[in-house]
């Protein structure tokens, strides 16, 4: 019925996990099977809908082993990550392992990337469309601390649509849409 703002992700040999915004802007997670030559499997594995009021620009990232976890914008553009549980097979367990609601205002098109061991940076948009970085504490079973380690305003005018990646040890790069749309780069530490 639909499918916005997807993130494919791979898991394991031929499985890959699909995040997107599905039927209702509910979030939702699947898992599909596509071999080495292309081929896609005529049905999905399984599924989960991780978000039953809103699953908007959900971003991907391996926490540990069958753990993953989901940044996205959830109801009110409110930021949000999710931890679930996804097997080898692409079996999804039937319910989130826990949530942390990181922006209670705003926490729009996030990006997330592990920073070290239990340690996770998210790039947003937050009020405003400022663009703001905060980092939480994820633990290898998918539990997440009940608070946001640490944050950063990188940008006060405007930061939308980020995109952050680690460039060595402690350093790493944001991207973004800035003041006037222009296409902005930093680095942080």
């Amino acid at each position: 019925a639909q499918g916005k703002t997807p993130d494919i992700y791979h898991i394991s040999g031929d499985i890959f996990a699909i995040a997107y915004e599905g039927n209702g802007s509910d979030g939702f997670v699947v898992t599909v099977d596509i071999d080495s030559l292309g081929n896609i499997a005529n049905s999905t594995v399984d599924s989960l809908e991780f978000d039953t009021q809103r699953g908007k620009a959900p971003e991907t990232v391996n926490v540990s082993g069958d753990i993953f976890a989901i940044a996205y914008e959830g109801n009110g553009a409110d930021g949000w990550v999710k931890t679930v549980d996804i097997d080898s097979l692409g079996n999804i367990a039937n319910s989130t392992v826990d949530s942390l609601e990181f922006d209670t205002q705003k926490g729009k098109t996030p990006s997330i990337v592990n920073v070290s061991g239990d340690i996770f940076a998210i790039a947003y948009a937050g009020n405003g469309d400022d663009g703001w970085l905060v980092t939480v504490d994820i633990d290898s079973s998918g539990n997440i601390a009940g608070s946001v380690v640490d944050s950063f305003e990188f940008d006060t005018d405007k930061g939308k649509v980020p995109d952050i990646i680690s460039i060595s040890g402690d350093i790493f790069a944001v991207v973004y849409q800035g003041t006037d749309d222009d296409g902005f780069l930093i680095t942080v530490d």
